[in-house]
This record gives structure tokens, C-alpha cells and sequence, in this order.
């Protein structure tokens, strides 16, 4: 283009000056990208256009990466809103610029759990992989995560299952992808750990009740792929529960007929949670004990009829053993006895079931005594062996005392024991026949006091 300038002065003078004027075509500073995950490689295309040649591309990250490459490429680490400039120059001198925000997205970070699991146990693996939502709040981790555990399978979800058939450590893995297609993938050992073997015995497992039984443990366990320590938990029919390694348990059976059974479940748990458990039903054998009884008649017996007949009301005896609290066995079912004398006697009855058990019972019987005195009112001294002392004889006596006076008062004889004896002599009188003035003071064995006084004649 020709530009013509003309000046005029103020005394009415012209002149004029043509210079030509080239105008170059403005670019248009254009390009492409496309929106990813942190840590990913970013292409930009360029896109520019001009009628003329562009020497120059200036690109200008936010992140403050720069280049001049026409179509660069830029990793981002770091999730955000970048604004990304390019600025284009041609071969004249024109340029251009355009701003394009782009968006980079967060990268998950995966993972799971667990990482240790017991031998043949169906386990739940747990996706617990997290994304940021500090700049794109609707960012979150699809539901449907790969897994690969190491040992041929796989699966598919947020939690998953499965069952490792060996002990040992596998490489488990599991891949992530968020809404906007970011992955990650996390690897971990999985320790796959053996099981304990439950079991025990039951030492001395039958018996009378009570019954007490001794369960030793036997329970083992691999160490693989380590060393491992046992915890026991114990269950008992009989309501005991204890975790002591090796336990002792008292077992009843309140029955008189039938034996009482009960069982045992024992819980192993390695420190890693691994279990194992057994169950022994009936191992224990609790025998009835007999119920011991009797009854016995007279229950009125006195001296003049000692014979008691004694009768057995045992349930399921089948051997008896009588102790009639004087010395003497019996073995009879249901005997007859006849006490010698008078006085209270404990019987004792043993009862033997057909499970060798037994149990006793205890009771008291009395023979009672019959109270009589006998007080002679004559005696001769002679010396003959027939009447010659003055003494007091009878039944039922447990105390005496024996008092003898002269006419005149005088005491004469004094005994204080049952049984003790008046030889008539009375050196003050040698009369062949003389009386005499006796008191007698007795306390029967039921502790009741009778007196007597008489007179008794003398003999010589």
C-alpha cells in the first residue's frame, strides 16, 4: 500500500511524500489437548494457521514448565485446573496468542485388605484404595477393581473373595480406575498362614459322680510360613468354659438310674486368628450313685426285745453292707439283728450300685433301757457266798449313791458308785439279828433322780 502525505505551511507552501506500507497476515495461534490423570505424559498439537510461515512456538505451563517445540509434550504432577498459553510468531514478526485451561485429574492410590490369611478359609478381600476430591469433588474409584491373587485367581469388585489352598506368601495385586480413567495398581505379599490342628484326650473319662476329668491338649500346628503361638478356649456340657491349656472339670449326674453323659469343645486360635475347633460328645461317662435308705422296726425297742428288723429302701443297690454301731457287719439286703444291751447305736448302711458306686446313710437307733431297782430287806453275813452284802441291783441305773444308819441315826456305810456293797458289819453291835436304815439315792440314764429308804434286817 502507497501512504501519500501532503503538508501545507501557513504562507500557502505545498509539498507531499509517498512511502509504501507492506501489511503482513496476522497468524491465528491455535491447538489441541486433552484432559488426563497426574503423571501422565500431555501432548499439545499445535494447530496454528498464517498466509505467511511461523518461525516460533512459545508455550508457558502454569506449573512453570516452558517450551518451543511446535507440538510439545508435558508430564503434570500435581492434580489441577492448568492454564496453558501459546504464543506463535511468523517469519515477519506477527504473533498470536490463546490460553486453554486444561484439567488434570488425581491418580488414585490403591490398595487392600488383608494381607494375612488363614489356610482354606474363604476371605473377604477388601478394595480400600482412596482418591483426592480437593479439587474435583465428584472424583471417585469405579466399583469394579481387578484383582490377582497370586495363586491363579482373580476377581472383580470392591470386595472380593477367596481361598488360598497352601500355606506360604503369594503377590497379590489389584488395579484401580477412577471416573476419569486414572489407574493405579498396588501389589502386596499375602501371607497365607497355616492352620492349628484341635485336639485332645480325656484321661480318666468315667467314673462316680461327682467325676472328675482331666482333658490334656494336644492340639498342633504348622509353622509355616512361621512361628506360631496357640491360645485355647475350652467349652464344657457342664457350663465351664476356661482357657487354661490343660483343665480338670467336676461332672455330676443328680440321677440314681442312668449314667449322665457330657462333652467337650475345645477352640485353638493361632496369634494370627487362625482356628480350629473339635467337639468330643459323650466323652464323659458320670455314673449314677445310689440313694442309700432304710427304715427298721421296732422303733420303740426297749431291753426285754432287742431284736430290730432293719429294711432296705435303697434305690438300685446291688451289694449292702450293714454296720450296727456295736462291732458288727452284716450283708444281707435287709437283716435282722439282736442287740445285747440296751443304748443308742449308730447303724450305718453302705450301698453299692451295679457301677461299683456307692453311698451310705446313717441312722440312730435306741434300745431303750427298763428301769427297776431291787433292794433286799434281809441279808445274812455268813460268809456262804448267798446273800451275804447288802447292794442294789436293777436296770436302767447310772447313778448311786447307798446311805446305811443305825436306829440311832449314826451313819454306818457310805458308796457313792453303782455296785457298791454293805458287808453288814457293825463292830458296836454283834446282835445275831439286828435292823438297819438304808437310803438309796439313783439317777437313771435319762437323768431322773429317785430316792428310796427302807429298812433292812441283819442276819448274823
Amino acid at each position: 500500500y502507497n501512504v501519500n502525505l501532503q503538508a501545507t505551511s501557513i504562507h500557502g507552501c505545498v509539498h507531499d511524500s509517498t512511502i509504501a506500507v507492506t501489511i503482513f497476515d496476522e497468524p491465528s495461534a491455535q491447538f489441541a489437548l486433552a484432559n488426563n490423570c497426574e503423571y501422565e505424559i500431555f501432548t499439545f498439537t499445535d494447530y496454528s494457521s498464517t498466509t505467511s510461515s511461523i518461525a516460533g512456538w512459545e508455550w508457558e505451563y502454569e506449573d512453570g514448565g516452558q517450551s518451543i517445540i511446535q507440538s510439545p509434550q508435558h508430564e503434570f504432577n500435581s492434580e489441577g485446573i492448568y492454564d496453558i498459553q501459546l504464543v506463535v510468531t511468523t517469519v515477519d514478526g506477527c504473533t498470536d496468542t490463546n490460553n486453554i485451561d486444561l484439567e488434570v485429574y488425581p491418580k488414585p492410590v490403591a490398595d487392600f485388605t488383608p494381607n494375612d490369611v488363614c489356610l482354606n478359609v474363604l476371605t473377604d478381600f477388601e478394595d480400600i484404595s482412596t482418591v483426592s476430591t480437593s479439587i474435583f469433588p465428584n472424583e471417585n474409584i469405579l466399583p469394579y477393581s481387578s484383582w490377582l491373587f497370586g495363586d491363579g485367581n482373580n476377581g472383580s469388585g470392591q470386595t472380593v473373595t477367596n481361598s488360598y489352598d497352601s500355606p506360604g506368601s503369594y503377590t497379590a495385586e489389584i488395579i484401580v480406575t477412577t471416573n476419569h480413567n486414572c489407574k493405579d495398581t498396588a501389589e502386596k505379599v499375602v501371607l497365607v498362614h497355616s492352620n492349628p490342628i484341635a485336639s485332645f484326650v480325656t484321661a480318666d473319662s468315667a467314673g462316680c459322680s461327682p467325676w472328675t476329668a482331666d482333658f490334656i491338649n494336644t492340639s498342633t500346628i504348622d509353622n509355616i510360613p512361621q512361628n506360631y503361638s496357640l491360645a485355647y478356649q475350652w467349652y464344657l456340657d457342664n457350663d465351664t468354659e476356661t482357657t487354661d491349656e490343660n483343665i480338670s472339670s467336676v461332672f455330676t449326674n443328680e440321677g440314681h438310674l442312668n449314667n449322665e453323659f457330657y462333652g467337650a469343645s475345645l477352640v485353638v486360635t493361632s496369634n494370627l486368628g487362625c482356628k480350629d475347633s473339635i467337639y468330643n460328645a459323650g466323652g464323659v461317662i458320670v455314673h449314677p450313685i445310689p440313694f442309700p435308705d432304710f427304715n427298721y422296726a421296732p422303733d420303740d425297742a426297749t431291753v426285754y426285745n432287742t431284736e430290730i428288723n432293719f429294711e432296705d429302701l435303697s434305690i438300685v443297690g446291688s451289694e449292702w453292707k450293714w454296720s450296727f454301731g456295736d462291732g458288727n457287719l452284716n450283708n444281707l439286703q435287709s437283716p435282722s439283728y439282736r442287740y445285747a444291751d440296751s443304748g443308742t447305736y449308730d447303724v450305718k448302711l453302705v450301698v453299692e450300685n451295679s457301677f461299683g458306686c456307692v453311698d451310705s446313710i446313717n441312722k440312730i437307733i435306741r434300745i431303750d433301757p427298763v428301769f427297776e431297782v431291787f433292794i433286799p430287806n434281809s441279808i445274812t453275813p455268813n460268809g456262804d457266798g448267798i446273800n451275804d452284802v447288802f447292794k442294789v441291783d436293777g436296770y436302767g441305773i447310772s447313778e448311786q449313791q447307798l446311805f446305811i444308819y443305825d436306829k440311832w441315826g449314826q451313819l454306818l456305810f457310805e458308796g457313792s458308785n453303782v455296785g457298791d456293797e454293805w458287808d453288814g458289819f457293825v463292830k458296836s453291835d454283834q446282835n445275831k439279828i439286828s435292823v438297819y436304815v438304808y437310803v438309796v439315792k439313783i439317777v437313771d440314764l435319762y437323768e431322773e433322780t429317785h430316792d428310796f429308804k427302807g429298812s433292812v434286817t441283819v442276819i448274823r
